[in-house]
């Protein structure tokens, strides 16, 4: 893809699913690497063509890498004045976990983005087809369950990712034919975080071998995009409220067991405390439930998370352990007419 095209290319891919519209406020999660660079100029010619509205970045500051970070901040300062782009700085304090380190910071840097968030405005990330590609393998790696096919959100709640319909090489060679700088991250060579093993033992072998695997992989999570509209037609009912989340399966539907269980993981995953449940034999002992007439539960998840079987398909997922009796909690919620959207 020629470089003049591919910002047309990601504005047409945006429209296509809803990402933004012309009147969109923008916040954008700059962390000074290409990806997030690249993304700046895209957004920046964005709001020029009037695609967008507002637009304006921030950068989080873990206080890992203090050599680096110091020459980062300036650099993007310097860059955001130039394109007549607002931006700040946010730096974390507290703990930092021995353990899973590279979770901790990816979390933490979201939620501190999301809390920054101005009402209607939306959050943009440079996540692109390859971080998909990787992601999913990770998933997959770690988890028997369907959920983990899938790549990393196109859309989530206020955040978007207009990005995942370019590839790294395209990025590479936008930045590269434009002259463009942005800085190095020296942490993307410890082989002992994750994504970097990932990307250097296994991920980086396989394009050598198998060139066309994102081109095999985009048509694939197209194939899972169409089978999951065609799993649409079985009208099980989702509400989300501040305090639980409610199902209800109906009865007289047929709706197979393994639909069951990724909707539930679906679920559990919006509320539950951590990234990562053992949850395989409580989902299994939670199906058997659900089947039942009389109400049960509740049992309690990995992660803080409560699962009520009320009777007769419905289903309440919260991170609250309710004192009611389930007949009468599902009484409440079934009066309340709350509506329901159909998955």
């Amino acid at each position: 893809m020629k470089s003049a095209a591919i910002f047309y290319h990601i504005h047409r891919f945006s429209l296509e699913h809803r990402l933004y519209h012309k009147d969109s406020s923008l916040l954008l999660g700059l962390s000074g690497g290409e990806d997030s660079v690249f993304l700046l100029h895209f957004l920046v010619e964005a709001r020029r063509r009037g695609w967008v509205g507002a637009l304006r970045a921030v950068y989080v500051d873990h206080g890992i890498r203090r050599k680096e970070i110091p020459k980062e901040i300036i650099f993007l300062e310097n860059l955001c004045k130039s394109l007549s782009v607002n931006f700040n700085t946010i730096t974390l304090e507290g703990h930092k976990p021995s353990f899973d380190l590279e979770n901790h910071l990816r979390k933490s840097r979201r939620e501190v983005l999301l809390k920054e968030l101005n009402p209607l405005e939306k959050l943009v990330l440079a996540h692109h087809l390859n971080d998909c590609f990787e992601w999913s393998l990770r998933q997959q790696l770690r988890s028997s369950h369907l959920l983990s096919l899938l790549g990393i959100p196109l859309k989530n709640g206020p955040i978007i990712r207009p990005l995942h319909c370019v590839s790294k090489k395209q990025i590479q060679s936008f930045m590269r034919v434009h002259r463009l700088d942005f800085c190095f991250d020296s942490s993307n060579l410890d082989l002992k975080l994750e994504r970097n093993y990932m990307r250097r033992s296994i991920v980086d072998p396989i394009e050598s071998r198998f060139p066309l695997y994102l081109k095999h992989y985009v048509s694939r999570q197209q194939s899972l995009l169409a089978l999951s509209k065609e799993l649409s037609s079985t009208n099980i009912k989702v509400v989300h409220r501040r305090d639980f989340t409610y199902l209800f399966f109906p009865p007289g539907k047929v709706i197979n067991i393994e639909q069951k269980r990724q909707i539930l993981l679906l679920e559990l995953k919006k509320i539950s405390k951590v990234s990562r449940g053992t949850w395989g034999q409580q989902i299994e002992k939670f199906l058997h439930l659900i089947e039942l007439k009389r109400p049960k539960g509740p049992l309690m998840m990995s992660g803080g998370v409560y699962l009520y079987s009320m009777g007769e398909g419905h289903v309440l997922i919260s991170s609250l352990r309710f004192k009611a009796k389930l007949s009468e909690l599902r009484k409440e919620i079934l009066r309340s007419q709350i509506p329901a959207v159909l998955v």
